[in-house]
């Protein structure tokens, strides 16, 4: 029984720890970020140097306080959100293009991204919010972590046990 098997089993605080460093590191993947862009196309007739200059210009206005939603509903050539100020609202890690998802989840709160280039075009981002969600303390989670780690190792005791009686029967 692999229930009875756990029971006996000690777990040393180091494989606990590291258990909980895991648990922890589920949560820092689980972070969206509340984000709006700008999208300068270059997908069709568009001269990209006159896209990337244009982005230039945007984001020197939007460093000296002008409002961004105003600038996407006027400049934006993104159909789904420039009629909403270029809010893309909760985006999570590679949900988007990777050029647009590396700078936006490496940029601060509130702050301006350079033009970024990607296969649409140049995108001004912004990210208004990030969320996070908390993993719970070590001192609560130990417990169920004790149990999961051995469940884990009576497991492959079992395994062990029945291998040894199967060597024994033959």
């Amino acid at each position: 029984d692999t229930q009875s098997v756990a029971q006996t089993i000690e777990i040393e605080e180091d494989v606990l720890r590291a258990a909980y460093d895991d648990y922890q590191a589920g949560y820092a993947s689980d972070e969206t970020r509340t984000t709006r862009h700008i999208l300068l196309s270059t997908t069709g007739d568009e001269d990209e140097q006159a896209q990337l200059a244009k982005a230039e210009g945007l984001v020197a206005e939007l460093r000296a306080g002008a409002d961004f939603a105003a600038l996407a509903e006027a400049n934006s050539q993104d159909p789904g959100s420039a009629s909403n100020g270029g809010s893309l609202g909760n985006i999570e890690r590679e949900e988007m293009v990777a050029e647009f998802d590396e700078a936006a989840f490496a940029l601060p709160v509130g702050d301006i991204s350079d033009p970024v280039k990607s296969q649409f075009g140049y995108h001004i981002i912004q990210v208004e919010k990030i969320n996070q969600t908390q993993a719970e303390p070590f001192e609560v989670k130990r417990f169920e972590l004790l149990e999961d780690e051995q469940l884990r190792a009576a497991e492959q005791r079992v395994v062990e046990l029945a291998e040894q009686l199967r060597n024994l029967l033959f």
